[in-house]
């Protein structure tokens, strides 16, 4: 069973799962945003994290999640199409597992996203 505790295992540990071979070639070569925690990840109410991998060649994006499926440590990999940000919680719990690389941003993201989700 492995623990996620950081930005690298998190990587690593999508690297060591079964994904596709542009996604993890995309991972290797391209760019990574490690966007942070999220307290659901669609169509789950399931909480995990979420980075974006860009690939260099085909230009093209993922959004892939890590889902803990429950308290035991037991993730699954996801390809999220939309982001779920009114559920990120970068600004809670251990800053470098939940905040992603750019807090502030996100932060944004989720404020605006929760005030289009009230109107």
């Amino acid at each position: 069973m492995k623990k996620i505790r950081s930005r690298e295992s998190l990587i690593n540990f999508i690297l060591d799962s079964r994904i596709s071979r542009s996604i993890h070639r995309a991972i290797l070569e391209g760019t990574v945003e490690y966007l942070g925690g999220f307290s659901h990840i669609p169509p789950s109410n399931d909480p995990g994290w979420i980075l974006r991998c860009n690939s260099p060649i085909t230009k093209k994006h993922w959004n892939v999640a890590v889902v803990a499926r429950d308290a035991s440590a037991n993730y699954v990999v996801r390809i999220v199409p939309k982001l779920p940000w009114q559920w990120w919680v970068g600004d809670c719990g251990n800053p470098q597992l939940y905040r992603g690389d750019r807090p502030d941003k996100y932060a944004n993201l989720r404020r605006e996203i929760r005030g289009i989700l009230d109107d």
